[in-house]
């Protein structure tokens, strides 16, 4: 009785993992929106004729980074690539390792 309680509970877990995946996904991806919108107001105050050229481009992408190194390093980061053709967003993580003087 037990096993086949465990394969009739095994699908809504999987369920539910999978909703809150999909949470966790849609909560870093509209983090990563707010923060790509932020950074292009910063760079359009600071050279209002960047708006124009970014809006007539075929697309554009916004990234956070992160660095460290002392001997061994890394950097990485999160951002958007926004194609302003189809008006579709791909988000992406980026990553780097290094290692020297």
């Amino acid at each position: 009785m037990q096993r086949r309680q465990l394969i009739l509970l095994a699908p809504a877990l999987l369920a539910a993992a999978s909703a809150r995946a999909q949470a966790d996904k849609g909560a870093q991806q509209a983090e990563i929106q707010a923060k790509a919108r932020q950074a292009l107001q910063d760079f359009y105050k600071a050279e209002p004729r960047l708006k124009g050229e970014v809006a007539k481009a075929p697309g554009y992408a916004v990234f956070t980074t992160f660095g460290l190194s002392f001997g061994l390093g890394g950097a990485g980061g999160k951002g958007v690539a926004h194609d302003n053709m189809s008006k579709k967003d791909t988000y992406m993580n980026i990553g780097q390792a290094s290692a020297g003087l």
